[in-house]
């Protein structure tokens, strides 16, 4: 998931730095989760969320402290109570950054414990998944 386009001896300058490791969202059914994700780059970089997840959504901004960014990661809870698991990639023109985001949508089952459903990638994410 996280890759680099970046030629050895290049000042990686626009890389995301993720603050955490991981992300874990709560809501209840049919309601909304949001958190903000911060991270440290170089100056006058571009960033944007790239998800698969249809329940995921978000922005990246400049914080206002030279060096500093913000992704504001909303998840929406729909109708099925369950865990769900994907990446939000923090992708620019020339990297990407991958955060796990595990999100709990909490509700009556009668199933017991909860499902866990994984998003699923491209190909191409599958593969990056494995590589060293």
């Amino acid at each position: 998931c996280d890759y680099t386009n970046y030629m050895c001896g290049d000042d990686e300058s626009c890389v995301a730095e993720l603050d955490v490791p991981e992300v874990r969202l709560t809501a209840p059914v049919g309601g909304r989760a949001e958190s903000d994700v911060w991270f440290s780059a170089g100056h006058y970089c571009s960033f944007w969320l790239d998800t698969v997840a249809w329940w995921l959504s978000g922005t990246v901004h400049a914080s206002g402290q030279p060096g500093r960014y913000v992704l504001h990661l909303v998840a929406d809870a729909g109708h099925t109570p369950g865990i769900y698991q994907t990446w939000a990639q923090v992708e620019s023109s020339w990297s990407a950054r991958c955060l796990p985001v595990t999100f709990e949508v909490e509700g009556t089952s009668s199933v017991g414990d909860l499902p866990v459903r994984e998003q699923v990638g491209s190909w191409g994410r599958i593969k990056s998944s494995y590589r060293d």
